[in-house]
């Protein structure tokens, strides 16, 4: 398989995984998934729920303002609230 392909049956099985609520299941994979594509935001929102049920608000607040920081920086502009 391409590795688009394993990407994608990646992403769908994290997303699966955390809809479920098994956030801490998910979480190692939707944080690697962040990391390859930082401005999916259908990832980026179900990591921060993990996150939050794993490690507290105050981490997913953190992951939250550091991914801001980074969209500002790039792009120069503030992403949606």
């Amino acid at each position: 398989r391409s590795a688009a392909a394993r990407h994608d049956a990646g992403r769908v099985l994290a997303l699966g995984v955390a809809r479920c609520g098994d956030h801490q299941e998910a979480y190692a994979r939707l944080v690697a998934l962040h990391e390859a594509s930082p401005d999916d935001t259908e990832v980026l929102a179900a990591l921060l729920r993990a996150e939050r049920a794993t490690a507290g608000v105050a981490a997913a607040l953190s992951r939250y303002a550091a991914y801001s920081s980074d969209v500002a920086d790039r792009l120069g502009v503030d992403p949606d609230p």
